[in-house]
Formats: C-alpha cells, structure tokens, sequence
C-alpha cells in the first residue's frame, strides 16, 4: 500500500506544473468572464435608468414655416413659365425686338425687373 501512495506522489509531483498552470489559467478565465458579466449588468442597468430618465422629459417640437419656400418655388415656376414662353416665341418668330439681341426682361427673387441678355 505504502508503494502505491509513493508512486501517485511521484505522479502528481510530475505533474505539478500542469496543474498549477491549469489552474492559474482557469482563474483567470473566470475572472475575466466575471468582469464581463458585471460590466454587462452595470451598462443595462444604466441604460435602463438613462431611457426612463429620457422618456420621462417633455419632447421639444418645432414648427417650420414653409411658406416662404413655397412663394419662391412659385415665383420660380412663373420666371421658367415665363422664359419658356419667350424662347417660344423667339424660336416662331414672332419676338422681333428680342431677336436683334436687345435681350430680354424677367423677375428676380425680390420681384425686381432686370434686363438679362440671350
């Protein structure tokens, strides 16, 4: 009996690096594993009070006024109108002054009448 505990002595002395490295490794698996754990429960457990905070708060709107967009979207369909109007009538003929290139006249945003040349 004595022989079989000398001999498992013998075995497990020869071993004992493995073991320890084994086991040295296998704490700091762990460890690691832990500290992922905790960092996940920390984050939820923030963005969990940071939505409640945030759902809790009035929502700020904002009205825009497009009014002033729409005029100019407007205006600008009656100056294209307009030019297409004029080239059409260049292009039958019946715009005499403006075919000698006197140029012609159109609207500009602030509804000013400014001589543009062909």
């Amino acid at each position: 009996m004595s022989q079989e505990k000398v001999d498992r002595y013998k075995e497990e002395k020869k071993n004992r690096k493995k073991a320890v490295r084994k086991g040295k490794i296998l704490s700091a698996l762990l460890k690691f594993c832990m500290i992922i754990v905790v960092c996940g429960l920390a984050f939820w457990a923030g963005w969990s009070v940071y939505r409640r905070y945030e759902s809790s708060r009035p929502v700020e709107t904002a009205e825009v006024d497009y009014t002033a967009m729409d005029n100019l979207q407007t205006k600008l369909d009656e100056i294209a109108a307009a030019a297409d109007t004029s080239s059409d009538a260049t292009a039958d003929g019946e715009g005499g002054d403006e075919a000698e290139g006197e140029g012609t006249d159109t609207e500009n945003a602030e509804g000013d009448t400014e001589e543009v040349a062909p």
